[in-house]
């Protein structure tokens, strides 16, 4: 496989059952996607393979050097990503047609008018990096006359490294969490687990069925081990008000390439319990 950094990047270890749309929508929040194809699987497990052409190089490589082994966002197990291999300098900027973007060429439209959106460089578009340190750095943003988004302001704030503790990776500081609700969004997880310390940026994950609903699962990644410690040992075995129990255990890799629960901490009630309870709206809590 070719290290030679380039705006096409192969994705490996994608679910069977992926489809085009899933792959837009699941890798548009790293870079804007010129142009992508989904490779149907071989094997027994079918897992498929996919190739995306990114705006910039600069796109792709945080995508090379931050997601190859890790778990991307709405996605369970962990993906490869490399560099295409480079086959010559006659083909430039991509193929023609095909693909869930279709376009022909360098000339293709993206999203945004007049470039890569929030890419380093090109004209009227991109991120303007100037000075030396965090305090010189500048952000401007030229999108021909569209105003960015706030999503387009993070992902760039995230791709380009600018915010505190880097971006998530699957480690001891990873806080697995399931028995979530159907209705449970990223948001939620946020505001349940902000309290125990700082979240990496982009490291809070929920996994959705087709119709939006949570699947009952997520993760959270932890700036530190000791916010994890005190999330685990709270939350953990925590009642909610139908009965149910919210699980949440400590990452670990098992060596398979995917990542598991480890068993919490904290003291159980007879039942596996910690204790703790949460009674509906408007009942006694010790009731």
């Amino acid at each position: 496989m070719s290290d030679t950094p380039s705006d096409h990047v192969l994705i490996g270890n994608l679910p069977a059952d992926f489809t085009d749309d899933a792959l837009k929508t699941n890798f548009e929040a790293y870079g804007t996607i010129k142009w992508c194809r989904l490779f149907d699987g071989r094997g027994p497990e079918g897992k498929k393979s996919a190739m995306i052409e990114f705006s910039s190089v600069e796109e792709a490589t945080w995508l090379v050097e931050n997601l190859d082994g890790n778990i991307p966002l709405g996605l369970e197990a962990e993906v490869s990503v490399k560099y295409k291999p480079a086959k010559g300098q006659g083909k430039g900027g991509g193929g023609g047609g095909g693909g869930c973007m279709g376009g022909g060429g360098k000339d293709r439209p993206s999203p945004y008018a007049g470039g890569g959106m929030m890419g380093m460089g090109g004209k009227g578009g991109g991120m303007m990096m100037g000075g030396k340190g965090k305090a010189g750095m500048m952000m401007g943003m030229m999108m021909g006359g569209q105003q960015c988004t706030i999503n387009d302001l993070f992902k760039g704030l995230l791709r380009h490294k600018v915010l505190p503790g880097g971006t998530w990776a699957n480690d001891e500081r990873t806080a697995c969490i399931s028995g979530l609700p159907s209705d449970t969004t990223e948001t939620d997880v946020l505001k349940i687990f902000s309290p125990f310390g700082a979240i990496l940026p982009g490291g809070v994950r929920v996994n959705l069925n087709d119709d939006g609903t949570a699947k009952g699962n997520g993760m959270v990644n932890f700036m530190y081990i000791e916010s994890t410690q005190a999330a685990i040992e709270t939350l953990n075995n925590c009642m909610m008000p139908d009965g149910r129990f919210l699980r949440v255990k400590q990452w670990f890799d098992n060596g398979k390439g995917k990542g598991g629960g480890k068993g919490a901490k904290g003291g159980k009630d007879k039942n596996g319990a910690n204790g703790a309870k949460i009674s509906p709206a408007g009942a006694d809590a010790e009731g």
